[in-house]
């Protein structure tokens, strides 16, 4: 029996994903706990664990050479962002 829930595949069939362009990526907590912080007053107020996800998210375009980091924001359960794929650099991690 399978232990893990189906979800739905968001990649598009026989597209490349290592190609130059611009990704949005979401990438969301376990349980979709609000462990990255929660809203007060209508502004995103990270934890500690909030702080450590917005480092290394930051972090990915120092480690990578063909990376680009655009917009993001952090919510209580998950992350957006925006990243862009060059061609500089196309080799394994810094």
């Amino acid at each position: 029996m399978n232990q893990y829930k189906y979800h739905k595949e968001y990649r598009l069939k026989g597209f490349d994903y290592s190609k130059p362009g611009l990704y949005f990526i979401t990438i969301c907590t376990k349980n979709r706990i609000c462990d990255l912080g929660k809203i007060e007053d209508s502004i995103m107020k990270l934890s500690e664990i909030g702080e450590i996800a917005e480092k290394f998210w930051i972090e990915i375009s120092n480690r990578f050479k063909n990376v680009e980091l655009d917009e993001f924001i952090l919510m209580p359960n998950h992350l957006h962002g925006i990243l862009k794929l060059t061609n500089h650099g196309r080799s394994a991690p810094r």
